[in-house]
């Protein structure tokens, strides 16, 4: 169970990311959009759920109506749940248990298919019904078949690249037209500035290049079979060193220590900042670290979301605020 809250708060934390100007804030147990340059609260906290790329979004009714807007624009409404690949690609669920993969920016549909994954890159993998095997087939933009590889799974496809399990269950790089780079037998989810953590396949742990080249050793934790560590983002890392006793330190690109802290898990650094969750007992509390491992805040948040360019959302004692890189506090009730 610890494992199974570890890796989801895990995710969720590093899947907060939002672009341009538009933030996702949460007032009680709703959720709404604003402007964070203007200040300017774009969509009302009246929503149970809200998943937002750049300037796309797509919100939640308690009610379970999914609305997604794009540009500005309500493009699809219904109680077929969408999704996001990215911020001009959607998938709709029907309810045959078919999903139509949609080219927002084109605004057309591409395919159809059992299920689609996450890509900021030039491909889209996705599954079919009917395979024997799971064969992921690559699609580009305009739903053109670029490759098809065998695997277990794939994660995230960036610009370059991305990272599948294989069906000897090891973990591969591979550039974005399919070609291996590499082969591990565990690694993180993502390349991140080129450089990727895991464990080779002569069992030596550490950060990677993407052809499998050792830059430095760590001491990863490991906690139920599984590495506990973060991507880099701008030159700077987090590390578990040990799940037991909260120990997470910062590392540069040589391996070198920036930085330590305590605390159950943590995200990615995020426009400076890595969102930390502390745990006492079943209670979590919530702050934020740079990258010299210093709090942001002397005071510990009921619930605090990532820094998006200037901000981010926090609730301390039932009330919602925005927290900027200086500590201040401004209320969401005066916008």
């Amino acid at each position: 169970m610890k494992k199974f809250i570890y890796l989801f708060i895990l995710v969720i934390l590093n899947s907060l990311t939002s672009a341009e100007s538009l933030m996702v804030f949460k007032t009680g147990n709703y959720y709404g959009v604003l402007d964070e340059d203007t200040l300017k609260i774009i969509v009302k906290p009246t929503f149970t759920k809200i998943d937002l790329s750049g300037s796309t979004y797509i919100t939640e009714t308690k009610d379970g109506i999914n609305s997604l807007y794009y540009k500005g624009v309500k493009t699809f409404c219904g109680r077929e749940r969408i999704y996001l690949i990215n911020q001009d690609v959607a998938v709709v669920e029907k309810g045959t248990g078919k999903e139509e993969l949609w080219n927002l920016l084109q605004k057309k549909k591409i395919a159809e298919i059992s299920n689609a994954y996450s890509s900021d890159g030039p491909v889209i993998p996705v599954l079919y019904f009917g395979e024997k095997n799971k064969i992921f087939h690559f699609l580009d933009w305009n739903g053109n078949e670029k490759f098809q590889l065998e695997l277990k799974r794939v994660y995230h496809v960036d610009e370059k690249y991305f990272v599948g399990v294989l069906p000897n269950f090891n973990y591969a790089v591979f550039d974005i037209s399919g070609n291996k780079l590499s082969e591990f037998s565990e690694t993180s989810q993502n390349v991140s500035e080129g450089l990727i953590y895991g464990e080779s396949t002569n069992k030596v742990v550490g950060y990677f290049d993407i052809n499998g080249n050792l830059k430095f050793n760590i001491n990863i934790d490991r906690y139920d079979g599984y590495l506990h560590a973060c991507d880099f983002v701008k030159g700077f890392v987090l590390v578990n060193t040990s799940f037991e006793k909260n120990e997470w330190v910062i590392l540069n690109k040589n391996g070198q220590q920036t930085g330590s802290f305590k605390a159950f898990t943590c995200s990615n650094f995020i426009n400076e900042f890595s969102n930390v969750i502390y745990k006492n007992k079943k209670q979590l509390t919530y702050n934020f670290v740079d990258v010299k491992g210093k709090k942001l805040s002397e005071i510990d948040f009921d619930y605090a979301g990532v820094f998006n360019k200037i901000y981010a959302n926090v609730i301390l004692d039932g009330k919602s605020y925005l927290i900027n890189k200086n500590g201040k506090l401004i209320s969401l009730d005066s916008l």
